[in-house]
């Protein structure tokens, strides 16, 4: 038996941190109690879990990556409303800055990929980003016309790609009516994470990370163990990269495990049999078919 704090979303729990049952389980869970100021204005308890045995496993929550945007243009308000339909837990979508300090939805350094303008971001005033095609004359959307887009309904995974923007990205979230409570900030940058921590203790945070083949043993332990030096309240890794002695030695720690970019839905299926509790996908229309949405 296991407990776990659990964020409700739309009815359907999100794990936080998970750990044994036990005499030091509060000990374990201290990590994830920072993300109770956040969590109980939107329903969080402690559940047990059988996260560990072989009875029932909770559903892993589904992450509309980018949005819907395995169809629609990635990073747009279109994807993102059209990732809604599917009742997605989730959306994540990713942050920089442009000349003039705006904090925009793109995910590539530069322009160049999916829109057609060509050039950094950092290059350009948001005036002149707003003239960009994003696909299907979709326009670069700002974090705060994301946050809008969801309106409550989902979480808004922000990736920040940039370290240095965490303090605007805070402020951004914290001054929205109605996502201030239901934001996760992620970054493949521990000092990232760190920063936004320091900055705002009640919003959860997330250590990204790539992986090329299963983690185990000793692999497994550090990737855990970066994560929590870096003050991050889960675990989001390449699904390469999952293994169970990482799902079990990362639960043990009260960190929860998310896994990046699953299309195939067997592949879906598989790792929420492992017990990962959540996979961000470009397709959430599999996933919420595959994992019974």
């Amino acid at each position: 038996m296991s407990v776990g704090l659990w964020l409700t979303q739309s009815g359907r729990s999100i794990i936080i941190a998970s750990c044994p049952a036990g005499k030091e389980w509060w000990k374990r869970l201290g990590r994830a109690l920072p993300v109770l100021v956040v969590a109980a204005l939107i329903g969080v308890g402690c559940a047990p879990s059988s996260r560990g045995g072989k009875s029932m496993r909770r559903r892993p929550i589904i992450i509309a990556h980018r949005g819907l945007s395995g169809l629609f243009p990635e990073n747009t308000l279109l994807a993102f409303r059209e990732a809604l339909k599917f009742e997605v837990d989730g959306i994540e979508t990713d942050a920089r800055r442009t000349r003039d300090g705006a904090i925009v939805c793109l995910h590539d350094e530069t322009l160049d990929r999916t829109t057609n303008m060509r050039g950094k971001l950092s290059e350009f005033s948001l005036e002149e980003v707003r003239r960009a095609d994003a696909g299907r004359g979709e326009r670069i959307p700002t974090l705060w016309e994301a946050l809008t887009a969801l309106g409550g309904r989902a979480i808004l995974c922000i990736e920040i790609k940039e370290p240095g923007i965490e303090a605007q990205v805070v402020g951004i979230i914290r001054r929205h009516p109605t996502m201030r409570h239901k934001c996760i900030i992620g970054s493949f940058h521990p000092e990232a994470i760190r920063r936004a921590k320091e900055l705002a203790p009640e919003i959860p945070t997330q250590l990204i990370m790539s992986a090329h083949r299963p983690l185990e043993g000793r692999e497994a332990l550090e990737a855990i163990l970066k994560a929590i030096k870096a003050g991050a309240n889960s675990l989001s890794i390449h699904f390469s990269g999952i293994s169970a002695d990482l799902l079990r030695e990362a639960h043990l720690r009260g960190l929860s495990v998310w896994t990046w970019t699953v299309n195939d839905p067997e592949r879906m299926r598989e790792l929420a049999e492992m017990g990962v509790d959540g996979i961000a996908t470009d397709r959430a229309d599999l996933a919420a078919s595959a994992l019974g949405r």
